[in-house]
């Protein structure tokens, strides 16, 4: 904890509004005359190198650069302070070039060196400096830019990696097009300690591979990132067999023979992204010692249309280690429905916790065989429902889930079959194990009925609701009366039946903490002064965003009143 006088030489003494000062009382911050100032630079050696090193750490690149220029009492501490320095971007000409002329005494202490720049004066230095070894204990490089020419400099890349290569572990290029001739067998060869790498080109160029004929296994490499346009099996393959420990590859823009490659080549892989449209990160496998697929996401651009013929195999190879699926196959044909039971008949997933997938024709009664004798799914996710009677009856027949996420339901003949589902699972609620999150969008089965046998749930945390066209104010009023549970989170939009009245009776659920209103056109600011008025205390969050009828003033209403976060309008 910094005292009161120590914050005060700093703040006066530098005279930049950095992350530390802005918790400063203003009166700290009045201007100061030159001897003042002079003063209080020569008493900056009275802070210990503990609390400099504690409020250098804290700084902003930018305002680490007006220290440099401060004195040299600053500048000479704050070159020789590594916990300033973990992190390096260089990221405009303004801030890079001066980062650069002190490369050689910081360089030592960087451990992450990004670079955003595409200013090639600034970028050439940067190069340089890594080819004269400055930077030679960095451990992640990251580098991106918006032109062709990032790489050109780039284009005898052993030279400049290899005093870095001992320590480099992690690489990441994201570029929007590429002319350099660097190939991945380039990058590779020249950093044999890399044990993640990250590829991507935005432009409509392909990869460039390159020639693995003459190189050793790449043993090292374990995590694989990849982004061109038209990955093909042909050319991944010879990538894969170079790398025989790789556990985790997400790759995009790719054709169906990379899972043939896959399958055939990667016999320690944890985790498999193909053509992810979401974020794969958080469903990462945390037991490293585990062994097999655990992770499969394999999806055609959103189109759900991925060969049986590709899939099934690693699927069925797999399916004893899978924890987590999110599989979009197409409606079965007569021909794919006997490939895959004459093939596959004995195909289970008894070891799924997440599982994601669309049941259209044929597909949806094949999964659901594959999961019912699982005791381990805790978490659904459908969309375009072929019967929704089958579904329900077989999650009956399941322990309950904790997060259910549907979508895209639009008939309206069915809705008892949730009746009995959230009927069961409020009973089963009692004893703690039951329904937390459900997230339900573009379904017209939903009913007010449908949400009185939810709110009986006395599990729900987390409720989202959007675009659901057959339920009334009245209705979702009376569900938020008659809630049991303690929710802690709402979302509800796209629903013009959403009005001030509802949104008002959000503050006497007293457990919440986040409510997230979109896409509302009937809501108003009256609205937004009700809930806010009535809030309880534990509201801490508001996410407004796309509601027309809420003015500025209304939003500075909320915002003067309570401490709360308010996005769009």
């Amino acid at each position: 904890m910094l005292r009161r006088w120590q914050r005060d030489i700093f703040v006066k003494a530098t005279c930049i509004p950095c992350t530390v000062t802005k918790r400063v009382p203003s009166k700290y911050m009045m201007p100061v005359s030159k001897a003042q100032h002079r003063i209080l630079l020569s008493r900056s050696n009275e802070l210990p190198v503990e609390v400099a090193s504690v409020i250098f750490s804290e700084l902003d690149q930018e305002d680490k650069v007006s220290c440099l220029k401060t004195s040299n009492i600053w500048r000479s501490r704050l070159l020789d302070c590594s916990s300033a320095w973990k992190t390096l971007s260089v990221i405009d000409n303004e801030g890079g070039a001066p980062l650069m002329a002190v490369a050689e005494q910081i360089g030592r202490h960087v451990k992450t060196l990004e670079v955003w720049t595409d200013w090639d004066p600034v970028r050439k230095i940067c190069f340089d400096r890594m080819e004269q070894g400055c930077f030679n204990q960095i451990n992640s490089l990251k580098m991106t830019a918006d032109e062709g020419e990032f790489l050109q400099s780039f284009t005898a890349i052993p030279s400049r990696f290899w005093k870095t290569a001992h320590a480099l572990q992690k690489l990441e290029f994201d570029l929007t097009e590429s002319e350099s001739e660097i190939t991945i067998a380039n990058i590779l060869g020249s950093c044999p300690t890399v044990t993640e790498l990250s590829y991507s080109i935005t432009a409509l160029q392909k990869l460039k591979f390159g020639d693995f004929s003459t190189m050793k296994p790449h043993t090292s490499l374990t995590s694989l990132k990849l982004k061109a346009h038209r990955i093909t099996g042909e050319m991944i393959e010879p990538l894969l067999q170079q790398c025989p420990n790789l556990k985790r590859l997400i790759a995009n823009e790719c054709q169906p023979t990379v899972l043939n490659a896959v399958h055939k080549c990667c016999p320690n892989m944890q985790v498999l992204a193909y053509n992810a449209v979401s974020q794969v990160d958080q469903y990462l496998p945390t037991d490293e010692q585990t062994s097999g697929l655990r992770v499969l996401y394999a999806n055609d651009h959103g189109t759900g249309r991925v060969p049986y013929e590709s899939l099934m195999p690693l699927l069925y190879k797999s399916m004893d280690t899978l924890v987590n699926v999110f599989v979009f196959l197409p409606a079965m044909s007569e021909n794919d429905r006997r490939y895959v039971y004459d093939n596959y008949p004995d195909f289970k997933l008894p070891k799924v916790e997440r599982l994601s997938f669309w049941p259209l024709h044929g597909i949806q009664r094949f999964m659901l065989q594959a999961i019912q004798d699982t005791t381990t799914l805790r978490h659904l996710s459908v969309a375009s429902v072929n019967d929704l009677d089958e579904l329900t009856t077989a999650l009956m027949n399941l322990r309950p889930l904790e997060t259910f996420r549907l979508a895209h339901i639009h008939t309206r003949s069915h809705q008892e079959s949730f009746v009995k589902l959230f009927e069961r699972y409020a009973i089963l609620s009692k004893t703690g194990v039951s329904l937390k999150s459900p997230t339900i969008r573009h379904c017209n089965e939903i009913t007010d009925e449908v949400l009185l046998s939810m709110a009986k749930i006395e599990t729900l945390r987390n409720i989202a609701f959007v675009r659901l066209r057959n339920i009334t104010s009245g209705g979702l009023n009376a569900f938020f009366k008659a809630l049991q549970g303690k929710p802690i989170f709402v979302r509800l939009g796209e629903m013009d039946f959403v009005t001030d009245d509802v949104v008002i009776g959000l503050a006497k659920v007293e457990t919440l903490e986040t409510i997230h209103l979109e896409n509302l056109r009937n809501l108003t600011d009256r609205g937004l002064q009700g809930l806010i008025d009535n809030r309880s205390r534990s509201l801490s969050k508001l996410i407004i965003k796309e509601c027309p009828m809420i003015s500025r003033n209304g939003l500075e209403y909320a915002k003067g009143r309570v401490k709360i976060s308010l996005t769009g309008e």
